[in-house]
């Protein structure tokens, strides 16, 4: 799911294409874990990717994608294998 986020990204997005690399490393950096909810941040290449889940019926995960904190802020969501934009901001 990441490498697809980040392709998305850097397909609709050529101000962010240069900042990602097609083999980036990922690493799990925190993970939270609560009663009908979850998500996982991971990092590579001062990317922070958070990607989170509620326990529903539906195949639903929200994410967001921020280089370098808050210099690129990708908000969106994957359903069913869909991805789906919410919001995009690049200073």
């Amino acid at each position: 799911m990441l490498r697809d986020i980040m392709a998305y990204i850097a397909t609709h997005h050529p101000d962010a294409a240069p900042f990602i690399g097609e083999d980036m490393a990922w690493h799990e950096a925190s993970a939270t874990k609560a009663p009908g909810y979850s998500s996982v941040t991971y990092t590579a290449a001062q990317w922070n990717v958070t990607i989170a889940h509620t326990m529903t019926p539906e195949s639903a995960y929200e994410v967001e994608a921020r280089y370098r904190s808050d210099r690129i802020v990708w908000q969106g969501l994957v359903k069913d294998g869909a991805i789906i934009e919410h919001k995009y901001t690049s200073h």
